[in-house]
């Protein structure tokens, strides 16, 4: 997707060829030398003199560049650029260097409550632990290692190396996965 930002130097509206509404409607839009069409029935938010920012690109099949459209709304990718009010547009924001007086609010100002140091509960882990759906996960966890280690002969399969596995792994996972 390519853009272009310009004036409009010549727009010429194609919906109704001969007196018939147009089987193609489109607009012809000028920015400098280059050529865009729009392809809608609608009405245009430009006109000729203004400065606009489109999207556009090329068609495949005749390769002429046409203004872009969103997939989801179908409206083009056209925008017209609002002219200044007179005054030069300045790229530099002013900023009151006096630091001086200045307090945090500690989010006094938008709502936020920061309970984390007195809501803590030191009996997370277990609860956690206790979530059939932590334990499924845990145990899918151990499963897929033990089974790979086996068939990857790192581990020989007695009962006693199979038991320190499953513990070592049982911790790999608290410690990695449980928030």
């Amino acid at each position: 997707m390519s853009h272009i930002t310009g004036i409009i130097t010549g727009l010429f509206d194609n919906r109704i060829n001969n007196g018939q509404a147009s089987k193609f409607p489109n607009y012809k839009i000028m920015i400098g030398d280059n050529e865009f069409t729009a392809w809608t029935a609608n009405e245009l938010p430009c006109k000729k003199g203004d400065n606009v920012s489109l999207h556009f690109g090329v068609s495949k099949k005749t390769g002429k560049p046409f203004v872009q459209s969103d997939f989801e709304t179908k409206e083009l990718k056209i925008q017209v650029i609002p002219k200044s009010s007179g005054q030069p547009i300045s790229q530099e924001i002013p900023i009151d260097d006096n630091l001086s007086d200045y307090e945090p609010d500690d989010f006094a100002s938008n709502g936020v409550i920061d309970n984390s140091g007195t809501n803590f509960d030191p009996n997370y882990l277990e609860k956690e632990l206790t979530n059939p759906q932590t334990l499924k996960e845990q145990q899918i966890f151990c499963t897929a290692i033990l089974k790979s280690s086996i068939e990857g002969k790192f581990l020989e399969p007695s009962k006693d190396n199979i038991d320190k596995m499953i513990l070592m792994l049982k911790d790999i996972y608290k410690r990695n996965f449980i928030k």
